[in-house]
C-alpha cells in the first residue's frame, strides 16, 4: 500500500464519520478554522551513506574505515493551517497543511571536510482530538494525527576541501503525537499551547557523481530521519 493510499483513506474515513455525525447534530458541532506557528527541533537524524562500501563521504574515523553519522539537522520555525469540525463537545478532527523550512546541518567529518545542507518539509495530516472538560474555560486535549510528508534535502556542500553532492526529495508516511491546552477566549475564537512529536519518515539525496571527496566519483547519496519535538501556538476561529 502506498503512503498516498493510506492518506487518501485516512481522509475518506474522517469524511464519512463526520458524515454520519452530522445527522445528530447538537450545538456544539460546529466547522472551524486554524492558523499556527510554533518552534520544532529534531532528534536521532542519523544521517549516514546509503552505501558506504562504495565513495564514502560520511565517516567515521580519519582513515574513513567505518561509516559515520550525522545526528542532528537542528531547529525551524512550522508555519501552518486547518480545516476542522467539532463532532461533539469533546472530539474534533481536522485536515491540516504544514511546513518546516529551517532544519540543516554543517559537521566537520574526522577525515577532514566539513559537510552542510538544508532540509525542509511539507506535510499533510488527518489529526484528531480528544477535549477533557475539567469545569472550567481552560480545556486541556490530547491529539494524533496521520498523513504524508514530502521531505527535501538542498545540495550537500563540502568545505576543505570544497565539493558538492546533489540533493533529493522524499516521499514519506507521517505520524503524530501530542497533548495542550486551549483557552476560549470569545465563542469563536480559541487560542491553543500545545506540544507534539512528529515522525516526518526520511529524507534522502540523489545519487550520482559528487566530489564530496576531493575527487569526482560516484556517490550512491545519502539518508537520515526527520523526528521532530515541536511546541505550538494556534488560533482557531
Amino acid at each position: 500500500m502506498t503512503t498516498k493510499t493510506i492518506v487518501s483513506a485516512t481522509f475518506i474515513a474522517s469524511l464519512g464519520f463526520a458524515g454520519v455525525a452530522s445527522a445528530q447534530l447538537t450545538p456544539s458541532q460546529s466547522l472551524y478554522f486554524r492558523a499556527e506557528t510554533g518552534y520544532s527541533w529534531s532528534r536521532d537524524a542519523d544521517i549516514r551513506d546509503r552505501d558506504f562500501s562504495g565513495t564514502p563521504a560520511i565517516c567515521g574515523d580519519a582513515g574513513c574505515s567505518t561509516g559515520g553519522s550525522i545526528d542532528d539537522v537542528g531547529r525551524s520555525w512550522l508555519f501552518g493551517g486547518a480545516v476542522g469540525y467539532r463532532v461533539n463537545p469533546n472530539v474534533r478532527g481536522e485536515l491540516a497543511l504544514g511546513y518546516r523550512g529551517g532544519y540543516g546541518f554543517a559537521q566537520t567529518m574526522p577525515n577532514g571536510p566539513t559537510l552542510n545542507g538544508d532540509v525542509t518539509s511539507w506535510n499533510v495530516m488527518a489529526n484528531g482530538y480528544y477535549d477533557f472538560d475539567i469545569g472550567s474555560r481552560v480545556r486541556p486535549y490530547l491529539s494524533a494525527g496521520l498523513g504524508w510528508a514530502r521531505n527535501h534535502v538542498s545540495d550537500v556542500n563540502s568545505v576543505d576541501p570544497a565539493g558538492a553532492a546533489a540533493g533529493g526529495s522524499h516521499d514519506n508516511l507521517a505520524w503524530s503525537l501530542g497533548a495542550g491546552i486551549a483557552y476560549p477566549i470569545s465563542n469563536r475564537l480559541t487560542l491553543d499551547f500545545g506540544y507534539r512529536y512528529v515522525d516526518l519518515g526520511r529524507f534522502d539525496t540523489s545519487a550520482g557523481d559528487a566530489t564530496l571527496t576531493g575527487a569526482a566519483a560516484p556517490y550512491a547519496g545519502a539518508t537520515g530521519k526527520l523526528k521532530v519535538n515541536e511546541l505550538v501556538l494556534g488560533v482557531r476561529w
